[in-house]
C-alpha cells in the first residue's frame, strides 16, 4: 500500500501573489495541519503554523484563523525571505 507522508488539501492564493499552502500529515492516531506562506517570485516558502486536524472542530476555523492572521504571517515572509534578498 501506499505510503503517503504528506497529502497537499488546498492552495489559497491572496493579495500580491502570496499563497498559504494547507497540507495534512498523518501521524500516530491523527494528523497534522501544516500551512505555508510564500510569495510567488519567489522559491521559499516558510511554516506559518501546525494545528492538530482533531482540535480543528470546522475547517472554516482554519480559514478565518488564516484570514485573521494574514497579515502577520506576509509581514514574517518579508522580513525572513524578501528583506535577505534585495
Amino acid at each position: 500500500m501506499l505510503d503517503v507522508k504528506q497529502r497537499t488539501i488546498q492552495l489559497i492564493e491572496v493579495e500580491d501573489g502570496y499563497v498559504f499552502e494547507i497540507h495534512e500529515i498523518p501521524i500516530e492516531g491523527d494528523s497534522v495541519v501544516e500551512v505555508w506562506v510564500y510569495q510567488k517570485e519567489y522559491t521559499t516558502k516558510i511554516h506559518a503554523f501546525s494545528i492538530l486536524k482533531s482540535t480543528i472542530s470546522n475547517p472554516t476555523n482554519l480559514y478565518k484563523h488564516i484570514e485573521d492572521n494574514m497579515q502577520e504571517y506576509i509581514g514574517t515572509y518579508k522580513e525572513e525571505v524578501i528583506e535577505e534578498v534585495e
